[in-house]
């Protein structure tokens, strides 16, 4: 397998592990990295994606702005932001959940959740009880896709595999994510989530150009 190979299944399960994470808490000071633009301006993938683009775009502008002011300041700000969005009190502006944008209702327990469940105990992840989240939240399901793709560096995915991936993103986390999108510019405070949420739209859109690349070459060979 071609060097450049392994190296992109690393990195597209690292980042799926890094958007994941970054969804499911609260920025803290150890990870805080996202408040540094040069981290975006260094960001590891070409952006030619539209989402891509402006995710990052977005991203560097907040961070920048948010640098105008100490560390502690910007990380409440960030929190903030987090809480109104993601958490509440009361609704959350922006629920992270699939099963409130598929189904419709009010419900945080839907056929989402129930299939995620599924493939979480397939696949010996852990999630949702540690956390107090439902399992069909936008994080856990790019931490699926990180888990998933751990391995490919030694063993890429077959075409099997392949169409299932593709299948789980276009069902899953692309079927919602611009619903996603537009409620949490509605009610951001600084910005930074409704960039990282278009990052990891365009990062989606990304992956799915790169698994029918490995699988046409993966034919050619």
């Amino acid at each position: 397998m071609d060097v450049s190979w392994t190296d992109t299944w690393k990195l597209r399960s690292e980042l799926y592990a890094f958007f994941g994470n970054s969804l499911l808490k609260v920025m803290a000071e150890q990870s805080a990295v996202g408040l540094d633009p040069a981290f975006w301006e260094g960001f590891p993938l070409e952006a030619a994606d539209g989402h891509l683009r402006s995710g990052l775009d977005g991203l560097v502008a907040c961070a920048r702005g948010l640098a105008a002011s100490d560390r502690t300041k910007a990380l409440e700000q960030v929190g903030v932001e987090y809480t109104r969005l993601f958490v509440g009190p009361g609704r959350p502006a922006a629920p992270p959940w699939e099963t409130l944008y598929r189904e419709g209702g009010t419900v945080l327990f839907g056929q989402p959740t129930f299939e995620m469940r599924q493939l979480f105990a397939r696949e010996g992840v852990r999630a949702g009880a540690d956390s107090h989240q439902f399992e069909d939240h936008l994080g856990f399901e790019l931490l699926y896709l990180g888990v998933r793709g751990a391995a490919f560096a030694d063993a890429p995915p077959t075409a099997e595999q392949v169409v299932e991936i593709k299948g789980f993103i276009e069902t899953h986390p692309l079927s919602f994510i611009e619903r996603l999108l537009d409620a949490a510019r509605e009610a951001a405070t600084v910005g930074y989530y409704p960039a990282l949420i278009e990052l990891v739209w365009g990062y989606l859109l990304w992956d799915l150009a790169l698994l029918d690349e490995w699988a046409e070459a993966a034919i050619r060979a």
